[in-house]
């Protein structure tokens, strides 16, 4: 945590992407759609907004998933502040990555997240799915519609730790997904390119 507040006090980080807060277990064979967090998820949610409520933000964007949108709602909470929350596609259901949800989907159900990045980190094309290229580029579009910074986004593990590798210009993975309320922050630089920053929260 100390880390994350020195990125945003000290050094200005404009964008922090981070995963949902803890939630109710995805049963076999469901893409957990509907999973809602559990009371544990909305306290570390509304934890996390109090101990950065010092930042006044200028946005807050969440995927459509009620998991995502429920951290956001639990961190506003805690950190004290009234601000509507954008839903965008390009950070879940399907998220940047996705092109056809009907064409991939069995490969979710069927496979590791891990195995599944490592594919996507590698070039291997698979049916309904982005490259790495293409779904970061997809994804930095979006950026450009933020009109107030700092902005806060609540997306999904794989969707950040791909965005991650693509940020960094590199098919080099995180070492492991991202856990609940962890991911990286954005900071542009002085010629407008985003300078990708990893953080543990803890």
């Amino acid at each position: 945590m100390k880390k994350l507040k020195k990125l945003i006090f000290e050094q200005g980080c404009h964008i922090i992407l981070l995963r949902h807060s803890h939630r109710h277990e995805i049963p076999t064979g469901s893409f957990g759609d509907e999973a809602v967090l559990t009371d544990e998820g909305r306290k570390a949610a509304e934890n996390l907004g109090k101990k950065l409520g010092k930042v006044q933000w200028g946005e807050v964007h969440s995927s459509p998933l009620v998991r995502c949108l429920e951290t956001a709602l639990h961190f506003l909470k805690g950190a004290g502040q009234n601000i509507p929350v954008q839903l965008s596609t390009l950070l879940g259901n399907p998220g940047p990555f996705v092109s056809n949800p009907d064409e991939a989907g069995s490969l979710f159900l069927s496979t590791t997240l891990q195995e599944i990045m490592n594919k996507i980190a590698k070039g291997e094309p698979i049916p309904g799915i982005r490259s790495l290229q293409e779904g970061g580029l997809l994804f930095e579009k979006h950026l450009k519609t933020i009109q107030k910074f700092p902005c806060l986004m609540f997306s999904h593990d794989i969707i950040i730790a791909l965005l991650y590798a693509y940020f960094n210009n590199s098919n080099q993975l995180l070492e492991q997904l991202p856990d609940f309320l962890d991911g990286f922050c954005l900071q542009f630089d002085d010629n407008g390119m985003l300078i990708p920053t990893n953080f543990k929260d803890s």
